[in-house]
């Protein structure tokens, strides 16, 4: 469990950010996906932001694919995106931003 202390998704207490889960981000206005995503390793993560960004807050190993929907952007932030088994762009955008050192 993680404090969902930074990103789109926050709590005041404690959440849970499931190793194996599937995350999708959906919204109407730019996200970040916080710390508490990156400290796991999601299965699978699905862009579907239409006409916004979906920034990483930290190297994001995931294990499963990778999909960025119509009009939507993921941005790497600089941060390494590990191990997708494979990337679907369905009109969407993957930004690759120069790495964080």
């Amino acid at each position: 469990m993680t404090a969902g202390t930074s990103g789109n998704i926050q709590c005041t207490g404690v959440i849970a950010f499931n190793t194996g889960a599937n995350y999708i981000y959906n919204g109407i206005a730019a996200q970040v996906t916080g710390t508490g995503l990156t400290q796991n390793t999601p299965a699978n993560i699905t862009i579907s932001n239409s006409g916004n960004t979906v920034t990483l807050s930290g190297a994001t190993t995931m294990s499963g694919i990778l999909t960025v929907n119509a009009g939507s952007t993921l941005a790497n932030g600089g941060f390494a995106l590990g191990s997708p088994t494979s990337v679907v762009l369905y009109g969407g955008l993957l930004l690759a931003q120069t790495s964080q050192e």
